[in-house]
C-alpha cells in the first residue's frame, strides 16, 4: 500500500507542478490574417508596438508626450505586461485605410477593477471612429444594461448583438472576440457564442475612420471608456471561427489559483 502511494506521489504530482509551473497564459501568434496585434510587452514608454509587423504601432493618451489621458504600465497582464485604464485614458492607432475591412475579427483580454451586476456604466474597450461618426465598438454599456455589446453602425443603420450575461467580476481575466462580415456579427465570450446575426455588415464597413481606439469607443459626441486592465489586442481580416482563435477559445482552468492555463496550450504543445 505504501509502495502504491508513493508511485502515485512520484509520478502525478510532478505532472501537476509542470502543468502549473510550465505550461501558463502565451501570447497570440502572428499569422496570415493578422491586421494587427498588440502585445503590451513594452511595460513602459508612450508607444505600443504591432507585432504584425505592419508597422500599426499606438500611442498612449492624446499625443507623444506623457499626460493624464495615458493609461498605466503594469506587470499584472493576462501574458506579460499590460495596460491599465482609469477613465478617460486610451491608445490611439492611426487608420491609413488597413482597418476599413469588409470582414474580420477583433479579440481582446479584459479585466475590470470594479464588478458589474447589471450597471449601466459603460466601459468601452475599443472603436473606430471618425468626426462626426463612429463605425464599431465593443464594451460593457446601458443597452441592454451591463451587458457586452458589439456593434456596427453608420449614420443611422446598425447592428448590434450582446452578451448573455450583465453580471461580471473584478479582477477576473475575460476574454472576448466580435467577428463580422457579409455572414453577419457573432460575439463571444471565453469562447462561448453568446449572439448571432446573418444580417450582412458589407454596408457598414466602408468608413474610412481616423483612428482605432483602445480604452474608449471615441465617440465624437462624448467618447466612453473603459476602466481596469486591457491585454492581447488581435484585429484580423477574417471572421474568425471559434477554432481559430487560438488558446482563446478553450476553456480556461485554474489549478492553484495563480496560473491560468488551457486544455488547447496543453495539447499543442505536449
Amino acid at each position: 500500500m505504501s509502495r502504491s502511494r508513493f508511485w502515485l506521489s512520484a509520478t502525478v504530482i510532478p505532472a501537476v507542478l509542470f502543468l502549473s509551473g510550465l505550461v501558463c497564459p502565451t501570447s497570440v501568434a502572428v499569422d496570415a490574417n493578422t491586421v494587427a496585434l498588440w502585445h503590451f510587452n513594452e511595460d513602459g514608454g508612450q508607444i505600443v508596438h504591432d507585432a504584425s509587423g505592419r508597422g500599426s504601432d499606438g500611442v498612449l493618451g492624446s499625443s507623444d508626450g506623457k499626460d493624464n489621458r495615458d493609461p498605466e504600465w503594469t506587470a499584472d497582464g493576462y501574458a506579460g505586461a499590460a495596460l491599465r485604464f482609469g477613465g478617460e485614458q486610451y491608445v490611439l492607432i492611426q487608420n491609413d485605410g488597413r482597418f476599413d475591412l469588409s470582414e474580420g475579427t477583433i479579440e481582446l483580454w479584459f479585466k475590470l477593477d470594479e464588478p458589474i451586476n447589471g450597471a449601466v456604466l459603460w466601459n468601452q474597450m475599443f472603436g473606430k471612429a471618425i468626426d462626426g461618426d463612429f463605425n464599431s465598438y465593443l464594451g460593457i454599456g446601458d443597452s441592454p444594461p451591463g451587458r457586452l455589446r458589439f456593434k456596427m453602425e453608420k449614420g443611422a443603420d446598425d447592428i448590434s448583438i450582446a452578451s448573455d450575461s450583465d453580471q461580471w467580476n473584478a479582477d477576473q481575466w475575460y476574454f472576448v472576440a466580435g467577428t463580422f462580415g457579409p455572414d453577419g456579427l457573432k460575439l463571444y465570450i471565453d469562447g462561448v457564442l453568446q449572439q448571432e446575426t446573418s444580417q450582412s455588415t458589407n454596408s457598414l464597413a466602408d468608413i474610412n475612420a481616423d483612428v482605432i481606439a483602445i480604452g474608449s469607443d471615441m465617440w465624437p459626441g462624448g467618447a466612453d471608456y473603459f476602466r481596469g486592465t486591457i491585454d492581447e489586442v488581435r484585429i484580423s481580416s477574417i471572421a474568425r471561427g471559434p477554432d481559430e482563435l487560438g488558446d482563446y477559445a478553450a476553456a480556461l482552468v485554474e489549478p492553484n489559483g495563480k496560473f491560468t492555463i488551457t486544455w488547447a496550450s496543453i495539447k499543442a504543445r505536449y
